[in-house]
């Protein structure tokens, strides 16, 4: 875009004055945080509380700036004037308000004065219209799903409870709350936590068929009493092999896979690491996406293995 009435320098100097640092975000999102409740803020409000929390007065929009010609080019644009200042915290006000949006903190609400329920009542021969006070999600007319680059038709966006039918008890209740949050960090985008907590699924439903497999072996109680992930898969992988039959065929599978997102946990949580990008692809949305429906078909796997040896998860 060029500009009109500056140089190009200096309207450079002026977009990086307006531009704002992650600093001025955090700074935005604990502002707008502290003032949203269950009843609508309008975003002008939430704008001056900003502006007012770091000292700057909400001022007129038109109000000018005055640019000394004279000057180098950068040193004629103060980032700290009043009217870039108050123009760089408005533009982080509505950046923060969008994470805080996409995090599922707030959603878009109807103006004060709109935020109610119309209900149709009659009472002793008279008819209307009582407005109830309730606050209500702003809503668009019309929905369709997120624009994808490839096809995902088979995303999951189903809850953990749907993921986990046909599971039975294979997940415990902490195992299936590690399972809802890694489905809505996957919603949202949080791709490392959502490989995390898929890694910590996978790991809970190991703990729980080497629960039952324990008084068959002195070694696996003793690897379950030290929380010694890797030994305890091992450990039940080997009793499958051992009572053999159709449970053996799976076992090198199930233990590929489990042993894969552990390794992409250890991967995830350490950055120093050297990059791997085998190991990166599964923190993109496809990667992540493949890696979810592969996880609920693993565990199912998982539990069939399990029953083929005697194992009750019902």
């Amino acid at each position: 875009m060029a500009p009109n009435i500056v140089g190009l320098q200096v309207m450079e100097a002026i977009r990086a004055a307006v531009t704002p640092s992650d600093a001025d975000i955090v700074v935005a999102k604990a502002a707008v945080r502290s003032r949203i409740s269950d009843a609508a803020a309008p975003t002008q409000t939430l704008i001056d509380d900003v502006l007012s929390s770091v000292g700057v007065t909400p001022g007129e929009r038109n109000e000018h700036y005055d640019i000394r010609p004279e000057l180098e080019p950068k040193a004629a644009v103060d980032p700290e004037a009043m009217q870039l200042k108050r123009e760089r915290l408005t533009h982080a006000t509505r950046l923060a308000i969008a994470e805080l949006i996409a995090e599922g903190v707030i959603v878009a609400a109807e103006a004060p004065g709109n935020d109610y329920i119309q209900v149709a009542v009659h009472r002793a021969g008279h008819s209307g219209a009582e407005r109830v006070p309730v606050s209500t999600p702003k809503l668009e007319g019309a929905y369709r799903a997120k624009p994808r680059i490839g096809p995902l038709d088979e995303a999951p966006a189903l809850s953990a409870l749907e993921f986990a039918a046909g599971l039975g008890s294979l997940l415990t209740p902490r195992a299936l709350e590690c399972l809802s949050e890694a489905l809505a960090a996957h919603r949202r985008g949080l791709y490392l936590s959502a490989v995390n907590l898929l890694g910590a699924v996978s790991e809970a439903a190991w703990y729980e068929v080497a629960t039952k497999l324990e008084g068959e072996s002195a070694e696996l109680t003793a690897a379950l009493a030290r929380n010694a992930t890797g030994e305890v898969q091992r450990l039940v992988a080997n009793l499958f092999r051992e009572k053999g039959g159709r449970a053996r065929s799976m076992t090198n599978e199930l233990l590929a896979h489990a042993s894969y997102l552990r390794d992409l946990r250890n991967y995830g949580v350490h950055p120093a690491a050297d990059q791997d990008p085998g190991q990166s692809h599964a923190f993109t949305e496809l990667g992540c996406t493949v890696l979810v429906m592969e996880t609920h078909r693993y565990l199912a796997r998982l539990r069939e293995a399990a029953a083929l040896i005697g194992l009750d998860f019902s």
